[in-house]
């Protein structure tokens, strides 16, 4: 089910039925693939899997590099071949997915920034940051109301970008590069909002 503002899931991307085939007959597979920032490159890998996350399919596959993990909306062309795909004997597709989004949350998690906050809005940030939110203490002194939290994301500009629209209820401790950020960011939004709208 869907929840409220979500978009519209695709059962199943195109081409994967083509993938289905090269892993139920351990087929070698050669794909044109597009990264994330719009690099192709011509692959040759082993399929060993694929796996749906929130939405989205991956091929879990093994290349001369060791395993690697493809979006499959990414590959712009696929083509299976009559060679045999090496599968490790031991392979357990569960766990080396596992190990995939661990590596990629890991790179999702490369800055950390501490914050403080109303404890009010603690869920709020938890549904916000996932599993990339920590708890380091709540209750601060006097104020029983306040708490102290740890978010992380891939860089001090993502961090910036999600937590300029808390405004003032959030305080961000450090580091001092998303606190530069949030004010390039509230200057930004002054001129481009207020000042000029002001008519003399």
């Amino acid at each position: 089910p869907l929840g409220w503002g979500a978009a519209p899931r695709t059962p199943e991307p195109p081409g994967l039925a083509a993938w289905r085939e090269a892993v139920l007959r351990r087929r070698r597979v050669r794909l044109d693939y597009r990264d994330a920032r719009g690099r192709a490159s011509a692959r040759e890998v082993d399929p060993w899997g694929a796996v749906e996350k929130d939405g989205a399919w991956y091929l879990v596959a093994g290349t001369s590099a060791g395993r690697r993990t493809f979006r499959l909306d990414r590959v712009q062309e696929v083509r299976v071949t009559d060679d045999a795909a090496q599968v490790p004997a031991e392979l357990d597709l569960e766990r080396a997915w596992a190990a995939a989004v661990e590596e990629v949350e890991g790179r999702r998690a490369r800055t950390v920034a501490e914050l403080e906050t109303d404890s009010r809005w603690l869920r709020v940030l938890e549904a916000q940051f996932g599993r990339h939110l920590e708890v380091a203490d709540q209750g601060l002194g006097e104020h029983a109301d306040r708490c102290r939290v740890r978010v992380a994301a891939p860089s001090a500009l993502d961090l910036a970008r999600t937590l300029a629209g808390w405004g003032d209820q959030v305080r961000v401790l450090g580091p001092p590069e998303v606190r530069e950020h949030l004010l390039r960011i509230g200057r930004e939004l002054v001129a481009a909002n207020v000042r000029g709208d002001t008519k003399e």
